[in-house]
């Protein structure tokens, strides 16, 4: 073995590199726990990873998300959720189109059956947070509402979502935040 003779300068300079390394590990290991999980195995079940927050596809373009009779019932839609992240709602007389990313983390946010009540609720699957039927957050960690997309009927009878114009909760009685039934 040889020696290293460990004058100012080496003690600086191995100092320098052990801090040099300490924060490259640190910077992998914020990047390995911000990288998207594993696909859970088909079936699920207790104990499967929860989903990583995904970049929610570019707010550009149009979805035809079909008739209003497609709508004839009040309940939340998540055909156009995955693919396009938007939800179609029909409330209280009324049709819109809420994002189906979460507004903390930008997951993408599912339909789940409530255990007590057996109705269909908005949750995202990667901290917790529940919205409303109207997209009201109503467990965090989300603070902000889901806002909702353009809707309209185009001259054939189908309603299309433009996901280039965006209501806030405070606009969404404004004129083409919803269609009515």
């Amino acid at each position: 073995m040889s020696e290293i003779e460990l004058n100012r300068r080496n003690f600086v300079a191995l100092t320098v590199a052990a801090a040099a390394a300490a924060t490259a590990c640190a910077c992998e290991c914020t990047l390995a726990a911000e990288a998207p999980a594993a696909e859970a195995p088909a079936g699920g079940g207790e104990g499967k990873e929860k989903e990583s927050p995904k970049a929610p596809p570019p707010n550009v373009g149009t979805v035809n998300v079909g008739k209003k009779a497609k709508y004839d019932k009040d309940g939340v839609s998540d055909e156009f959720a995955k693919k396009n992240r938007v939800l179609v709602v029909r409330h209280q007389g009324k049709i819109y189109a809420p994002t189906a990313t979460c507004t903390h983390k930008n997951c993408a946010v599912k339909l789940k059956e409530n255990s007590s009540s057996k109705e269909k609720e908005i949750v995202c699957p990667c901290h917790g947070s529940k919205f409303t039927i109207n997209g009201t957050s109503m467990k965090g960690p989300a603070k902000g509402s889901l806002y909702r997309y353009a809707i309209s009927v185009d001259g054939n009878g189908d309603i299309i979502v433009n996901k280039e114009k965006q209501f806030a909760e405070k606009d969404w009685e404004k004129e083409g935040a919803f269609i009515t039934v």
